[in-house]
């Protein structure tokens, strides 16, 4: 397992994630609807611009490099001075991938950066999702994401992404600095991000998964069969779960629910599935768990 994929575990194991309400609209981009902010001014020119209309035109999702959408004169206030009225991609509505009350982000400034950021995710990303749920209505990369955790120790965190209704930020600062060998796994890793903001143990396609969890997550193995030796971990597998928790005191249970998810949903996103199925596939509970859980990711729109 590449050492992005590793992150990404962490990442759900520490992060918070908000997902998108089952009925939540979703957004199709449209570069001529009246107003819109996200699109290429008609009178804007030069390479910058050219790039962000090809964007569009290949991929269907608008490409921003600012967070500012509008900076609009509005008049004079009453001592003669000129007012404006800007208005910002506001990722603490809806935030997905962390949660913060103001999330600090850094814009990338050269044109170079920009091109090589727009390659590896059209490269890396973007394959994975056109056309889906997980396709977002504009995206904005950045040089760098910090944003707190929502669980304990709540530290300033490097993020990968941070995503709100109508904007996908990608963290692409380090992404930038990887041989080309380690770029795929850092592409991996975003992927692992966004479908983890619209698909959790909440959610209602998760509901099947969690009902065959619940049976038996959080209980010791003494109590699920009181002859267990102490040795033999078949039965973690037969009750379908993939890890366990072992206590200082030698005691073995099976993890809560959250964790159970987050094991499979990094299972099937990130291990061959055949490979997988020769290690676990002796396990009737196992099989239908993972295929649960590939089976809701395919139907956002995730291309394997």
């Amino acid at each position: 397992m590449n050492k992005y994929a590793i992150y990404g575990l962490l990442a759900l194991a520490t992060v918070g994630f908000v997902s998108c309400s089952d009925d939540e609209e979703v957004l199709v981009p449209s570069a001529g609807y009246v107003d819109n902010k996200f699109a290429v001014p008609a009178d804007a020119t030069g390479p910058e611009a050219d790039l962000r209309r090809k964007f569009y035109e290949d991929n269907g999702s608008f490409l921003l490099f600012s967070d500012l959408l509008a900076h609009e004169y509005v008049g004079k206030d009453a001592y003669g001075n000129d007012v404006y009225k800007d208005e910002y991609v506001d990722f603490n509505y809806n935030l997905n991938s962390m949660s913060s009350s103001d999330p600090e982000i850094e814009l990338l400034t050269d044109l170079d950066d920009k091109k090589a950021a727009v390659d590896l995710i059209e490269r890396y990303v973007l394959p994975r999702i056109a056309g889906g749920q997980l396709m977002p209505f504009s995206v904005l990369p950045l040089k760098s994401i910090l944003a707190t955790q929502t669980s304990y120790p709540y530290d300033i965190v490097e993020a990968k992404t941070i995503s709100c209704f109508r904007c996908l930020g990608v963290n692409v600062g380090e992404w930038l600095e990887l041989p080309e060998e380690e770029q795929e796994g850092y592409g991996a890793s975003v992927l692992l991000d966004l479908i983890a903001s619209k698909f959790t143990y909440q959610s209602e396609e998760a509901d099947e998964f969690c009902d065959l969890s619940y049976e038996y997550s959080g209980y010791y193995l003494d109590e699920i069969d009181e002859d267990w030796d102490g040795e033999d971990l078949s039965l973690v597998y037969e009750c379908g779960f993939l890890s366990y928790v072992k206590t200082r005191y030698g005691d073995v249970y099976l993890p809560f629910t959250y964790d159970d998810f987050n094991d499979y949903l990094m299972a099937v996103l990130t291990r061959d599935e055949v490979d997988f199925m020769e290690e676990f596939g002796e396990y009737p509970m196992i099989v239908t768990k993972y295929n649960i859980i590939k089976d809701a990711i395919i139907a956002l729109g995730y291309k394997f």
